[in-house]
């Protein structure tokens, strides 16, 4: 599986928040909890990532004023 490729599409869909399994599982990926960190790993800096281990999931934000200042 091609993670960087895989770090764009998440980057791209995640408008505000985004459950990782969630979004992934729409297009049909699943991922082993390594493979979710190594994913994390190439994300650009304007998405930040929460583990809740409460929940078992990740959940991924776009820092809309980071964003906002990309061109």
């Amino acid at each position: 599986m091609d993670l960087k490729a895989l770090a764009k599409l998440v980057s791209s869909k995640v408008e505000r928040s985004a459950d990782l399994d969630a979004l992934l599982s729409q297009y049909g990926v699943t991922l082993s909890f390594r493979e979710k960190v190594k994913l994390i790993e190439l994300l650009p800096d304007d998405i930040s990532v929460v583990y809740d281990a409460v929940t078992d999931r990740f959940i991924v934000y776009k820092n809309l004023a980071r964003s906002a200042h990309t061109v």
